[in-house]
């Protein structure tokens, strides 16, 4: 089930800040910096599918394809998988090639706005935040995913 949302964070006004800072300019956001970028390596795909032999957001979203199921909000759980689409009027449906951004549940009542997530913001830190609390051009979809053989 696709799911719209708006990234409520400005990547221009992040542009150059250090992780810490992020928290600071959005103080009505939820955002919380957890894991500073100098303590991890690679991106948002690498952190929430835990594995660092990924190198796009497309092959990613293959591995999501071939080795998840995509589940309703209302049944997520921690440790779920969520992945950010950009649609458009061109590419209407979530694919490999509007895929921008990936997140795991760390909590949820089973609705948008009751989930949490920690998400790996490129060449940032990982952040704590809502699910409409990240990054502007990660998109305005996502999808949930759930490991196949996982209940």
């Amino acid at each position: 089930m696709v799911y719209k949302i708006e990234g409520n964070i400005d990547s221009c006004v992040i542009d150059g800040n250090d992780d810490n800072g992020v928290e600071k300019l959005y103080p009505n956001a939820f955002i919380k910096l957890i894991n500073k970028r100098e303590e991890l390596k690679g991106v948002c795909f690498n952190y929430a599918l835990d594995d660092d032999s990924l190198d796009s957001c497309e092959e990613s979203y293959n591995i999501l394809k071939e080795n998840y199921k995509q589940i309703p909000i209302e049944q997520a759980q921690k440790g779920d998988v969520i992945s950010y689409h950009k649609l458009s009027q061109h590419r209407s449906k979530p694919t490999d090639w509007n895929t921008e951004h990936f997140a795991i549940i760390d909590k949820t009542n089973g609705t948008i706005k009751g989930t949490i997530i920690k998400s790996k913001w490129g060449e940032m830190g990982v952040f704590e935040s809502s699910i409409n609390d990240v990054l502007d051009f990660y998109g305005n979809a996502i999808l949930i995913w759930r490991k196949k053989g996982d209940n």
